[in-house]
């Protein structure tokens, strides 16, 4: 089984060594006497804000109050690298506060209740001990996480209409309900079905019932592809939680309606009907809908006299290697066929860049879309091309780990982030983990897509500060400031580096 060239593609840890280059150059030309990034003497203990600090080499240092560090920058603007917890932010004003960029958190250092190296999260109020290790850091941070989530979906309750369901959020952080027939509705019940797994809290069994039982209405139509994420993705929670039949009927009710958009001719299941795309004798299908392949698997393998369910998905996770993927196992976001027979008419995008490039979020949709099929069928070319494509999104990753909207969009004016395809992959790697030998790598991978910033706005929705001459990939949060944040991502689909 081919494995991708993991270390070389991990984002945050390529940032650092990338950067040595240019630590080791500036290293050399500072020169304040009390400085932490000054060139100083080898050998030699000095004196500097910082704490005493020892000069092993060009590159690494030794402080009493950090453990072994790399510097970069001024007294007013230091970045300070260590294997713990990667680049940190302070300035001789404000340390031992340091702010950290992909937790997107103040911390404050010092010893705490443990007697050595700890720190102060100002947003937990809580302190870790870096002894403690990077598993029980990351448990830290889950429960962070899980907290924060917590606290988001108490305040949801009550706040939108009966009748409408989120759709997006805005740029103010609130959210824009419309009614029931988008293909967003599915996600707000299933994830108050989540919040109450996790938590136990009746009120969100309460709400996540309520809302999947309106989405029942929803199963019997045959105008979407997205019934996955309608009806499945909400209804299979449902089941865990109740033994009422209905929940399974509304399922099974979803996966037929869906096979009613399958053309054998094509090898898929028809995507839009909407505009220029349903024209004629168009047939269009985007790569997005890997996403809903799992409903007809299900629902095969539920109901035997729903059978052949299951070779309509197979079809068409075939279809979609033959026609969606390049040489460079990038994708096209559309494919329009003749459904005549079943020829490709043209490929392009809609939500991309241009018909030509890689639009972020359809790269994460293959990804997940073909580790899922790999899991339901066993099927090794799935695996194959659930890697393939990884490969791809991982080799074009800006060294921050969070995707432009665009993999070819233009850089010179900064495009628009799209965390939501960060985190589409981030779970796709955490299931990558329990499918394939080696699988810690995949979630080594899935935490550091995790711990950006745009990731993890539930634990950290503060109005940004930009430091002035940091490098581009880290930005300061002004600690204790807010924005009214209803999502569980930065506002919008997309993040900018700033947060908006």
């Amino acid at each position: 089984m081919r494995l991708i060239g993991y270390p070389a593609r991990r984002a945050p840890q390529v940032f650092p060594a990338v950067f040595l280059t240019v630590l080791l150059l500036w290293s050399e030309v500072m020169a304040a006497a009390d400085s932490p990034a000054a060139a100083g003497v080898k050998g030699e203990w000095e004196s500097t804000w910082l704490g005493p600090l020892y000069r092993h080499d060009a590159a690494w240092s030794y402080t009493q109050s950090l453990g072994w560090i790399q510097t970069f920058g001024t007294d007013e603007d230091l970045w300070i690298f260590d294997h713990h917890h990667g680049w940190v932010w302070t300035q001789k004003a404000v340390f031992p506060n340091l702010y950290q960029p992909f937790f997107g958190e103040w911390w404050h250092l010092g010893e705490g209740n443990f007697g050595e190296r700890s720190y102060y999260s100002y947003w937990t109020s809580s302190w870790i001990a870096e002894a403690e290790g990077a598993e029980a850091w990351l448990a830290a941070r889950v429960q962070t996480a899980l907290q924060n989530a917590r606290r988001q979906g108490v305040a949801w309750l009550g706040q939108v209409p009966g009748d409408l369901f989120p759709d997006e959020t805005l740029p103010s952080g609130a959210w824009e309900t419309k009614a029931i027939n988008t293909w967003v509705s599915g996600f707000y019940p299933a994830i108050f079905w989540r919040l109450y797994e996790f938590t136990g809290f009746n009120g969100f069994r309460t709400e996540a019932m309520r809302r999947t039982l309106m989405i029942e209405s929803q199963s019997t139509r045959t105008n979407t592809h997205d019934l996955g994420f309608i009806v499945f993705l909400p209804t299979f929670l449902a089941m865990r939680h109740s033994e009422e039949p209905r929940h399974e009927e509304t399922i099974l009710t979803a996966a037929q309606s869906l096979a009613t958009r399958y053309s054998p001719t094509v090898g898929a299941t028809r995507s839009w009907d909407w505009g220029d795309f349903r024209q004629g004798n168009r047939f269009t299908v985007i790569v997005d809908n890997m996403m809903n392949l799992e409903l007809l698997v299900w629902a095969s393998q539920r109901d035997e006299q729903l059978h052949e369910l299951f070779g309509m998905a197979v079809a068409h996770a075939d279809t979609t290697i033959r026609e969606f993927f390049r040489e460079d196992d990038s994708t096209w976001h559309v494919v329009v066929f003749d459904e005549r027979d079943g020829s490709v008419e043209r490929k392009q995008t809609w939500q991309g860049y241009a018909d030509d490039s890689t639009w972020a979020r359809g790269q994460a949709w293959a990804i997940y879309g073909f580790t899922s099929m790999y899991r339901l069928t066993g099927e090794e070319r799935f695996l194959d091309q659930a890697l393939r494509a990884l490969d791809f999104y991982l080799a074009n990753l800006p060294l921050d780990g969070v995707p432009y909207y665009d993999f070819d969009a233009p850089k010179e004016n900064e495009p628009a982030r799209d965390s939501s395809a960060a985190a589409i992959v981030a779970s796709a790697l955490l299931e990558l983990e329990g499918l394939v030998e080696d699988g810690e790598m995949y979630r080594e991978l899935a935490v550091d897509n995790a711990e950006h910033p745009c990731l993890t706005a539930v634990s950290r929705a503060r109005t940004p500060r930009a430091v002035a001459s940091a490098p581009r990939l880290a930005f300061a949060f002004a600690p204790g400031q807010r924005i009214d944040l209803r999502g569980l991502l930065l506002p919008r689909s997309y993040c900018t580096l700033d947060g908006r």
